[in-house]
């Protein structure tokens, strides 16, 4: 995921004339990553992905169990990992060099496509998200692994895409309220 992730943004940021230096991609990830981890946050995408995702499980209300149950850990282990701005800033190559000090302003629209680009990628490439889980990540410390994974395998696959809908749902906003200089406002 993250891969794909870096090379798209890698050729979007090169295509672009935006000021956008390594401190600005680390301070945007690390703040992205913060807002989703919060509790308002995660309660938000608890009620998007129990009335998303989970009347079309086989078992609704266990699916709805399980979400309020489980998401809070998991959202936590999962954007720790895969939102983490030191790695992101690395792969993007924001903190090379020669693409530290570029020559305007980035623009709403260049915030808002980084956002959607992030959601896409949530959406089209699960598998490395549904591994780190299924691992240590998240199943190998319950006490239950092999049934944790089980879950992991059969609910992400339709969790994950509701969670990218919901990240570039709110791209305006995240744009608004975690850029340095007021991206969208």
């Amino acid at each position: 995921i993250m891969k794909y992730f870096a090379l798209l943004v890698f050729f979007l940021l090169s295509s672009i004339s935006a000021d956008f230096t390594c401190d600005d991609c680390m301070d945007f990830g690390g703040k992205l990553r913060d807002h989703l981890m919060t509790e308002e946050c995660i309660d938000a995408q608890i009620a998007v992905i129990v009335a998303d995702t989970c009347p079309s499980a086989p078992h609704p209300v266990g699916c709805e169990v399980g979400i309020i149950d489980w998401w809070r850990d998991l959202a936590i282990a999962m954007y720790t990992k895969f939102l983490d701005p030191v790695m992101l800033c690395g792969q993007l190559g924001t903190c090379k060099k020669h693409l530290r000090n570029l020559v305007a302003e980035p623009t709403c629209e260049e915030c808002t496509a980084g956002i959607a680009t992030v959601a896409d990628i949530f959406m089209a490439e699960p598998k490395d998200i549904m591994d780190f889980l299924e691992g240590d990540g998240f199943c190998g410390t319950t006490a239950d692994p092999e049934t944790c994974s089980f879950y992991i395998i059969h609910s992400m696959i339709h969790i994950i895409p509701a969670v990218g809908a919901f990240i570039a749902e709110d791209a305006q906003e995240l744009c608004c309220q975690l850029s340095t200089n007021g991206l969208c406002c």
